[in-house]
């Protein structure tokens, strides 16, 4: 059984190292695209990653 997700990322690089301001898991792009616009406007300096997840479970 295998559940497939998305990781969203907020980080600040504008420092010595990499500020994480929210690290979250959302299961469509319409979710992700609601929670990065939340959120442009806490985080203008912040750099968004999205990436594809799959969690496999034996």
């Amino acid at each position: 059984m295998s559940t497939k997700f998305l990781r969203v990322v907020c980080m600040d690089l504008n420092g010595i190292c990499p500020i994480i301001h929210t690290d979250a898991n959302r299961k469509t792009m319409d979710e992700v695209n609601e929670f990065i616009s939340a959120g442009m406007e806490k985080y203008p300096n912040g750099v968004w990653v999205v990436m594809p997840m799959e969690l496999s479970i034996n």
